[in-house]
């Protein structure tokens, strides 16, 4: 069989960034088994640069264009170092992993998709996250990253969370804002199981801050030995327990590592086994 286009079978998709129509191959096995049709042309899918090579290994930075002097130990980027040198902040996050570079294209991708509430971009990262997730953090419960009441207000929804539904698509988040009974009875049943927990709940902020895109690299990242209390805190620490558990953090952006540090905390703090995190961009 010649390979075909979806033009030739009038079912030809448009790309969900630029809008333009684009040509897909269609072989005997696609068409066979079915397979998701690519949501971005080729133009502007060879735009989102895949974090690959050489990687630090705590979060995930590229090391390959990074200056040997703010590389540690060869596998640690300078960042990193300072984290984990503090007193404070050292051995909180296990480790960061992104989709991709925090290029221009991308952060135009979700500056619309984050600021000005267009939803649907999440899908162009849905079907990798879930593959990362299954390759790189299988059974850790997963727990998106919370946003306070104003900035929730502002934006109609929570970015991170939206992400995070694609990990566990088939499973309905576990809400702590039901009955206590209820929450009881089904950790209860589920002691000692191994399933999967999608937790939107599991933490809170406390108090709204500043946007982190407002805010310098270096006012990002806080004094090696400074302190200063959370923003984030355990919504109902009587209703599930942390302890020996791992736990996956979602979010957007991955910039100096200071909010998914901040959140990984309150869950050690209350004997999470292991906290990592996982992003769409490494800025």
């Amino acid at each position: 069989m010649s390979v075909l286009t979806y033009r030739n079978l009038g079912d030809m998709p448009n790309c969900l960034w630029c809008g333009a129509p684009h040509p897909v191959h269609v072989t005997w096995s696609n068409l066979l088994y079915e397979k998701e049709k690519p949501l971005l042309c080729e133009e502007c899918s060879n735009q989102l640069e895949k974090m690959e090579g050489r990687l630090c290994h705590l979060c995930g930075r590229s090391l390959e264009t990074l200056d040997e002097k703010y590389i540690s130990n060869n596998d640690r980027c300078h960042d990193c170092t300072r984290w984990e040198t503090s007193t404070h902040w050292s051995g909180l996050l296990d480790k960061n992993r992104s989709l991709y570079h925090y290029n221009d294209f991308l952060q135009e991708i979700i500056g619309r998709y984050k600021f000005r509430g267009d939803a649907i971009l999440s899908s162009l990262f849905l079907r990798r996250l879930n593959d990362y997730y299954h390759q790189e953090f299988s059974g850790y419960h997963i727990v998106p990253i919370p946003l306070s009441k104003e900035r929730l207000t502002e934006r109609g929804f929570n970015q991170a969370e939206l992400l995070a539904t694609s990990i566990t698509p088939d499973q309905p988040p576990l809400r702590f804002l039901l009955q206590k009974s209820f929450f009881t009875k089904l950790f209860s049943s589920l002691k000692g199981n191994s399933q999967v927990l999608y937790l939107p709940d599991l933490l809170t902020r406390t108090r709204h801050e500043t946007k982190q895109s407002k805010r310098s690299r270096v006012e990002r990242m806080p004094h090696p030995h400074q302190t200063g209390s959370s923003p984030f805190a355990i919504l109902h620490p009587e209703l599930f327990s942390i302890k020996d558990k791992q736990f996956l953090l979602i979010d957007d952006i991955y910039t100096t590592g200071s909010t998914v540090r901040k959140a990984a905390k309150i869950l050690k703090e209350h004997g999470a086994a292991s906290v990592s995190s996982l992003t769409i961009a490494r800025g």
